[in-house]
């Protein structure tokens, strides 16, 4: 026996069908952002090696602690 679904359906008009493709891009661009991001935290954490605390020009300037 399958199990049937009755949704509710409607039409999405221009505007928010707009929305919508703009929501999917900006999911596509933060997934992208946050890939970046992680390759940027490894880097970093590679070049600090086992110090905590990085500086730049004498000033600090990220803390990466393990625990």
């Amino acid at each position: 026996m399958g199990t049937e679904v009755n949704l509710e359906t409607i039409d999405l008009d221009g505007q928010a069908s707009a929305w919508l493709a703009a929501y999917i891009e900006a999911k596509k661009k933060i997934k992208e952002w946050e890939e970046r991001a992680d390759l940027a935290a490894e880097q970093i954490k590679a070049a600090m090696g086992h110090h905590e605390l990085g500086l730049i020009d004498g000033k600090p300037a990220v803390r990466w602690s393990t625990v």
